[in-house]
C-alpha cells in the first residue's frame, strides 16, 4: 500500500475519533452534536454507492466489505486500487510474432 493511502486512512480514523468525540460530548447537551458524524457517514455511504462498490468489486471485495471499509476510510480506500485502466493490456505482454 501507498504511504499516501496509509496517511490518508490514519487521518480518517483520527477524524471518525474527532467527530465521535464531538458527538458524545456536545452531543449529550444538544442535539445537533450528533451532526457531524452523521454528516461524515451519510458522505462516506454517497462514496459507497458512487465509487467504492464498483472498484471493490473490480478488486475482488464483497460488497459488505467494501461498505465496511469505505464507511471507515471514506475515498481514501478505494482511491488507490487498482483499475481496469491500471493493468496492461494483452497485446503488451505478448511477445511480438516478427522476432
Amino acid at each position: 500500500m501507498e504511504k499516501k493511502a496509509k496517511t490518508g486512512q490514519i487521518l480518517s480514523i483520527v477524524q471518525w475519533v474527532i467527530l465521535l468525540g464531538i458527538g458524545i460530548g456536545v452531543g449529550s447537551f444538544f442535539w445537533w452534536g450528533w451532526m457531524f458524524p452523521l454528516a461524515m457517514f451519510l458522505i462516506h455511504t454517497s462514496e459507497f454507492f458512487l465509487y467504492g462498490k464498483a472498484r471493490g468489486a473490480e478488486n475482488g471485495y464483497t460488497a459488505l466489505e467494501s461498505l465496511c471499509l469505505t464507511w471507515l476510510y471514506g475515498f481514501t480506500w478505494w482511491k488507490y486500487l487498482p483499475t481496469k485502466d491500471d493493468a496492461p493490456a494483452e497485446d503488451e505482454n505478448k511477445e511480438s510474432d516478427l522476432d
